[in-house]
């Protein structure tokens, strides 16, 4: 799922909340808002643990992506 939620995010601003969970979890999923945190936080702790400079944000009923820079690692997918 951590994999799966970085791939919507790369190229995009911003991704309603109710749209990541759609993508993750298919049309049905009701009631998902605290399993797309679960996800959201497993998807930093483990770029914090590749020491990669991205932050995923979660506010306004968007989830997104800050990159920051970093001299000696380019940022791909």
């Amino acid at each position: 799922l951590e994999w799966r939620l970085l791939c919507l995010l790369w190229d995009q601003d911003a991704v309603m909340q109710q749209e990541a969970i759609e993508h993750l979890y298919g049309h049905d999923a009701e009631d998902k808002d605290a399993a797309l945190k679960s996800v959201a936080k497993r998807l930093r702790c483990r770029l914090l643990d590749k020491n990669l400079p991205i932050k995923i944000t979660m506010k306004g009923g968007y989830i997104s992506l800050e990159r920051g820079t970093n001299k000696d690692r380019p940022l791909t997918p």
